[in-house]
Formats: C-alpha cells, sequence, structure tokens
C-alpha cells in the first residue's frame, strides 16, 4: 500500500507559480511542469526511501525535464512533500518547513 501525499501549503504554491510561469513563456509547457513534477512524487511514493535522507530527514527527487527538485518527508503513513524548488534559487528557504 502506497503512503497518502500530503504538500506544505507553500509547497503547492511553489508548484503552481512554477507551472504559470512556465505556461506564460511557451502555453502548454506549465502542464509538462506539472506532469513531471507529479511523475517524481510518484517515484517517491514507490519508493520513499531510494534518495538518501540528510540530517534533517528530508530526501529529495530531481525533476528529469526541468531544473527542480521535490523536497519531502517520508513518513509512517505518508509522505509529505516540502518544497518544490528552483536549487538555485535561495537554497535553503524553505527548510523550516521541516517543523511545520
Amino acid at each position: 500500500m502506497e503512503k497518502e501525499i500530503t504538500y506544505h501549503p507553500k509547497a503547492r504554491a511553489e508548484l503552481f507559480n512554477a507551472a504559470r510561469y512556465y505556461d506564460k513563456k511557451v502555453p502548454g509547457l506549465g502542464a509538462d511542469f506539472i506532469d513531471e513534477i507529479l511523475s517524481a512524487i510518484s517515484q517517491a511514493q514507490s519508493d520513499p526511501q531510494r534518495q538518501r535522507a540528510d540530517e534533517d530527514g528530508v530526501r529529495s527527487w530531481r525533476v528529469k525535464r526541468f531544473w527542480f527538485r521535490v523536497y519531502y518527508l517520508d513518513k509512517p503513513s505518508q509522505i509529505r512533500i516540502l518544497a518544490v524548488v528552483h536549487p538555485k534559487r535561495r537554497p535553503a528557504y524553505w527548510r523550516h518547513r521541516i517543523s511545520e
């Protein structure tokens, strides 16, 4: 049985803000971005411990087509998405979400 996916509210906002940005650049690219993010999240859900955890237990999955990472916590009954970020932009701004 796969774990439930939950999102930190700001992670969900990051996902849709980035999708809107890409869609403005090229119509349809935002939908492609969302598909890629959801694919990464699905992989994390299927094999949550495949990626190494850092000292706080945070793991990340790199998105293939877009230069983004999905940061998550592997909890006993859920995968908690903490952030959907471009790694070159303010690298650790989201880390306070670990305890939220």
